[in-house]
Order: C-alpha cells, then structure tokens, then sequence
C-alpha cells in the first residue's frame, strides 16, 4: 500500500504481487501544496500578529533583493539594504515563483505533524519553533503550525472549504482503498505500507500515520519509509528517481507515447499504454 503525498495530491496505490490495483487508488487534494497555500494564508492574516509589526514579514522581502543584512535581536525590526532592481526587467511570474519558493521553505521548517489527534487546549503547550525570513527578521510560530498539518488527517476541521465534510483524510484514504481491494489481499496490503512523496518529509508525520493505522485500522504493522541518503533526500525526488529507472527499462518502450498519438487522443492516452 503506497501512500504518496505529493505536490497536488495524495494517493493511495495499492499494490498486489507487482500489480497496481486500479479500482482501489484513492485520491485527495490536500498535499503539498494545500499546505503551502495554508501557510501563505496564516502569514498574511494580520489579525493574528498583533504582538508584532505584521509589516515585517508581509509583503515578503525576497532574497534577490536584499543586498546586505544586519543580525537583528528576536522580534525586532529588520535592518537590511535592498539591491538596485531599478534595471532589471522582472516580470509578475517571477516575483510569484520566488514568493511561493518563500512560503515553501516556511512550509518545511515550520509545520509538524501531532504524534496524535490534535486538542487545542494541548496543542498550545507544544513547542514553538523558529523562524528567519530573508530580511532577517526572525520570530517563533505557535501551536497552529501543528494544526495546518492535521489538516492531512481531519480535513473537515478546514474552514471556509465547500463540502470539507465529505473529504477523506489520510487513515480514510488507506481504508477506502482496502474496501476495495479482495479480502484475501488485506492483510498483505496492511503489513505493507509504504510512505513516500515530499510530502511525507513533514516532520512527525511518519509516526503519526503509524499510530493512525494501529487505531484506525488495528493492523499490526509499521509503516515503511524509504532508506534516506545522508547527503540528499531520496523521497523528496523519488517520482523522478522511478521514472528514470522505468524510462531505462527495455520492457517499457511499449508504453512509449508518439506526438501522433498525443495529438489524437490528449492526456487519455495515459489510460490506455501507461497503467499496467
């Protein structure tokens, strides 16, 4: 049972004797980039930075333009000089491709998945955690920075999204898509949970899912994160890790799509030559 929480989607792909089980992959929309846009939310919610000068972190600073800083104390106001831009042509699409790199990053350092289901009054005596933006300003993130990530699990907690209620969280997901699996291949599918995709890398959150699946599930199992380089991250590239290796493959050149072939039937084709 492979569990890839990505940039779009999550997904859960059941695998059987080297088989993709297609009538059982679930999907659903919160993945790395609900995250990512949750956070640029957060930020820019000045209502909730009363205790500092929202200012000083929204609008960002980017790093391209910061030509020299000063170490400032916490919570004080940023000293920095700004690069003379005065003569480069930048366009829109490039200032929200280094905003979203920004909040990215606030993303992977800040977020942290509950050990268990998260109670307010609890999560408000977990750690906070610090945080630098480019300029230098620094200041440390609270308990919501726990319930962004839960989000994962209890997506009706999310407010202000139409039909939340309805939406699977991750230990729905995995029970969904063993539903629709045969009976006999269950317990296989349980004792083997795999859980990859950049996504996964949010701290904490490999432990919860395991608790997850004890509770929700009552497998005996533990779930399987891939074997992570020191120097680099194999589960953050490991779609393209994969399909490297497939593309090299000899037996794949069958499932290879010509432009004709593109031209005349679009994406669909994917349906028909690329899903074993």
């Amino acid at each position: 049972m492979v569990i890839d929480i990505g940039h779009a989607y999550t997904s859960v792909v059941p695998v059987y004797e080297g088989n993709i089980v297609k009538q059982a992959i679930t999907r659903s929309p919160f993945a790395g980039q609900f995250l990512t846009d949750r956070c640029k939310e957060w930020l820019n919610r000045k209502e909730e930075w009363a205790y500092i000068d929202h200012s000083n972190m929204i609008p960002l600073v980017l790093p391209y333009e910061i030509k020299s800083k000063k170490p400032i104390m916490d919570g004080k106001d940023p000293e920095y000089v700004k690069r003379d831009l005065s003569g480069a042509t930048l366009t829109q699409s490039w200032r929200h491709y280094h905003e979203t790199q920004q909040y990215e990053d606030f993303k992977v350092h800040i977020l942290q998945a509950s050990d268990r289901k998260l109670r307010e009054t609890e999560a408000r005596n977990y750690p906070s955690k610090h945080y630098e933006f480019p300029s230098g300003f620094h200041v440390d993130f609270g308990y919501y920075r726990f319930q962004l990530a839960e989000y994962l699990f209890e997506p009706g907690q999310i407010p202000g999204i139409q039909g939340n209620n309805a939406m699977l969280g991750l230990p729905n997901l995995i029970q969904q898509a063993a539903r629709m699996c045969d009976a006999d291949m269950r317990t296989q599918l349980f004792n083997n949970i795999m859980i990859t995709g950049s996504g996964s890398l949010l701290p904490g959150l490999a432990e919860r899912m395991n608790s997850e699946v004890q509770l929700s599930i009552g497998a005996r199992t533990k779930v399987i994160q891939p074997s992570v380089h020191p120097m680099m991250n194999e589960r953050k590239f490991s779609s393209w890790i994969g399909g490297s290796i497939l593309g090299s493959l000899g037996a794949f050149h069958h499932m290879w799509i010509t432009s004709e072939e593109w031209s005349q039937q679009g994406a669909s084709v994917f349906d028909k030559k690329c899903v074993l």
